[in-house]
């Protein structure tokens, strides 16, 4: 089962309702998250998908 509740997934996912961002422009938009948890948190919806 997949936490779709976690904090960083939602404001992401928020960022990316409007179109497909690069890694760069969402890093940018979602303040205060780290390059790891980017990048875990991008792998995990990969996954879901």
């Amino acid at each position: 089962m997949v936490n779709l509740a976690c904090k960083w997934t939602l404001l992401m996912l928020f960022q990316i309702n409007d179109g497909v961002m690069r890694y760069g422009e969402l890093k940018r938009t979602v303040t205060g998250i780290s390059e790891k948890m980017l990048t875990t948190e991008l792998s995990m919806l990969l996954k879901i998908n």
